[in-house]
């Protein structure tokens, strides 16, 4: 109900009716959405690989991510590939092998801490401060920020700034990771 005019109503005017209001109960009719999902889930994958069966190419086909995920780290301005120029194609390539073995390493950390995580039953905070297992190593670097080894007279005196957080990232890491911060 409303006015079809804009502005002040007089006072002998009536409202009209403008428009209706429908009430209504949504039923989900299970077999049309399937009939319509049918011609709209087809895609072509092909390959020269002999004996890959039809799932085995779809499973690699959806892989494919992860790797693309990879490649935008390398990327990212934090690692600072668009300041590099190289003119011979052997300097590219060993460029790119630098930065594949980077990505492998970086990779294996993360699954390593993921892992390690999850036998522990050891929490990271995520962004948003939430207890996560599956932190991605970049998220872990910038946890580890104002960690700070301290001096005294060139006398080393041991790592500082370390918050409880950190202590479980580090511990969760292993032998190795707690020698390097001399956290006995």
């Amino acid at each position: 109900m409303g006015y079809n005019k804009a502005g002040r109503p007089k006072t002998d005017k009536v409202k009209e009716i403008l428009g209706y209001k429908i009430n209504a109960i949504l039923i989900k009719d299970k077999d049309n959405v399937e009939k319509a999902k049918i011609p709209c889930g087809r895609f072509v994958l092909a390959t020269n690989q002999a004996g890959m069966s039809a799932q085995q190419m779809l499973d690699t086909y959806k892989e494919q991510d992860s790797v693309e995920r990879g490649f935008r780290f390398i990327k990212d301005k934090s690692f600072q590939c668009n300041r590099i120029y190289l003119k011979t194609p052997q300097r590219i390539d060993a460029l790119m092998m630098v930065m594949t073995l980077s990505l492998l390493v970086f990779n294996l950390g993360q699954y390593h801490l993921r892992e390690k995580l999850v036998t522990e039953n050891a929490y990271v905070p995520d962004q948003k401060g939430k207890p996560t297992q599956k932190p991605t190593l970049r998220w872990v670097f910038t946890l580890m920020r104002g960690v700070c080894c301290a001096y005294l007279s060139e006398k080393y005196l041991g790592v500082i700034n370390i918050r409880e957080y950190q202590a479980n990232i580090i511990n969760v890491m292993g032998e190795e990771v707690i020698k390097i911060y001399d956290m006995v």
